[in-house]
């Protein structure tokens, strides 16, 4: 469970990377003003948005839903199978158990919101105004 809550922790630090940043990411990479950095971040989150609703719409229209589930829902059938591989019965705790680790893992998760500021810090000495290199 703590392997899993430390994956969980390296996964929300990109998370919150990502959609806390982005502005500062792109307003670096070029030069532009901050309304122009923020319409350029419309993109990342309008095209997640726009697959979202082309995928609910198909299924609505046709009223096919089940292939959709199938195509979409594969990935969490593949993750499955992965789990199922192993065959230690450590994997099924009792009830209380699966419980607590499940809220330990959200709670180191989420966690990391409170890291990622400190990730992307200015260097010293570079002169006002000039982008500076993003620090991974």
């Amino acid at each position: 469970m703590i392997a899993f809550a430390i994956a969980q922790f390296g996964v929300d630090t990109m998370l919150y990377g990502f959609s806390i940043f982005l502005p500062t990411i792109i307003q670096h990479i070029g030069h532009w003003s901050t309304p122009v950095t923020q319409v350029l971040t419309i993109p990342c989150y309008f095209l997640g948005a726009l697959s979202f609703l082309t995928v609910a719409y198909l299924a609505d229209r046709t009223q096919r839903r089940g292939p959709f589930c199938i195509v979409f829902g594969s990935i969490v059938i593949i993750g499955y199978i992965i789990l199922l591989g192993s065959d230690t019965p450590g994997n099924t705790p009792r009830y209380g158990k699966r419980a607590a680790g499940n809220g330990l893992q959200l709670t180191v998760g989420n966690s990391s919101g409170v890291m990622v500021p400190f990730l992307y810090t200015k260097p010293q000495g570079l002169l006002k105004g000039t982008p500076y290199p993003l620090q991974w």
